[in-house]
């Protein structure tokens, strides 16, 4: 399994430079299946309606340009025990993470939720610039937040909790038990990966996971190809545990590298992950349950 020490966690999740003032990051009582459902309903390429270009390399993170490169995701898991600098943009809760190379404006939506905005390059001595840019997509995003209903997916909308909830269900393996589920924390994740987690000494590690993304299927070189219930799989193995994906459907994207939505499921071992993944197989192109969304889905500074 993987472990991830805490101190690491905060390290890469704060990471800033600025002498604001930490805030907590605990969201108010909103209600949490409210929030999701806002937040799947949206299209990240929305957001960022003043890219030229835009690419969703999942239905939750959407990229723009070369270098630096501007990075949407929708979905993403603020610990709340870990301290970030505020920066509120535009009247809503927002706050920044920093480094050489990367900066990000997360907007708040309560459930210990946000919508990040992350601009990063190649290049060092950015940080001042990423951070104008990041703060101007995420400023800009939060006016267009005031109208949701012009910002919406495609379906399905699902998000990846739902999935590994789903797989568990009809899968007979309980994937709650004793875990935490919690959304990424990274960019391009969000909403798109699901980890159920166990804490251990020093940190915590993964038992479970189900993530939904846009790559080109079969791409990567070190999954193993199989069959399971007459469908491609791919498996990867880290000898501690174990993963299999599969094309759920076409993503709508036109660059090669994202033409198809691939789900992935995680296990202790193979047996169990295959025993997930044929169960979710089964209903991967359902949307998750419908829940009255929340409104407004940003927290006002």
């Amino acid at each position: 399994m993987r472990v991830l020490a805490l101190a690491l966690i905060a390290t890469l999740l704060s990471g800033c430079t600025s002498p604001a003032k930490p805030t907590p990051t605990t969201s108010g009582d909103r209600d949490f299946d409210a929030v999701v459902a806002a937040l799947r309903a949206l299209d990240p390429c929305a957001l960022l309606a003043d890219a030229r270009t835009t690419v969703r390399s999942g239905p939750f993170a959407c990229r723009s340009g070369d270098d630096p490169v501007l990075t949407v995701t929708v979905g993403v898991w603020l610990d709340p025990v870990t301290p970030r600098a505020a920066a509120p943009v535009a009247g809503v809760r927002a706050v920044r993470a920093s480094g050489d190379r990367y900066c990000s404006t997360t907007l708040f939506t309560g459930a210990d939720l946000g919508i990040a905005f992350t601009a990063d390059t190649t290049k060092a001595g950015q940080e001042n610039t990423l951070c104008r840019v990041a703060a101007d997509a995420a400023a800009a995003a939060a006016g267009l937040l005031a109208e949701p209903d012009e910002l919406t997916a495609s379906a399905p909308r699902q998000d990846s909790c739902d999935l590994l909830r789903r797989a568990g269900r009809d899968a007979a393996v309980d994937v709650t038990d004793g875990l935490e589920l919690r959304f990424g924390t990274t960019t391009a994740t969000g909403l798109g990966l699901c980890q159920a987690r166990e804490a251990v000494d020093g940190g915590w590690r993964t038992r479970f996971s189900a993530r939904v993304v846009h790559t080109r299927f079969g791409s990567i070189p070190n999954e193993r190809p199989d069959v399971l219930n007459g469908r491609d799989v791919r498996i990867y193995t880290t000898g501690e545990d174990c993963e299999y994906g599969w094309r759920a459907r076409g993503s709508g994207e036109t660059d090669p590298a994202y033409t198809d939505t691939v789900i992935q499921v995680r296990g202790r071992d193979c047996a169990e992950a295959a025993k997930l993944a044929a169960a979710l197989m089964t209903t991967d192109n359902e949307a998750s349950p419908a829940v009255t969304p929340q409104r407004p889905i940003t927290e006002p500074a």
